[in-house]
């Protein structure tokens, strides 16, 4: 979230949200409505997301873990309306 505040204050209306970012966020107390509601007060519009889930290695426990961290944060996005 702090790098869309700061490309908020530096004049941009779009940018990208860091998954990492947004579990640091969630992790420190702060909930999904919240982080929409931040992005809409910021005037802020998300174009994209960068993750780093690790959903193709070739180890079927480790594809598992990462396609489970990649559901798990495209629902975090679509709750907050990307």
């Amino acid at each position: 979230m702090r790098e869309l505040e700061t490309a908020s204050r530096a004049g941009f209306h779009s940018g990208e949200i860091w998954l990492e970012s947004l579990q640091k966020f969630l992790d420190e107390g702060g909930t999904l409505e919240q982080a929409k509601q931040q992005l809409t007060a910021l005037g802020i519009t998300v174009e994209n997301a960068i993750g780093f889930a690790e959903w193709i290695p070739d180890d079927e426990a480790a594809r598992k873990k990462g396609l489970e961290q990649l559901k798990r944060e495209m629902g975090m996005l679509a709750q907050i309306g990307l």
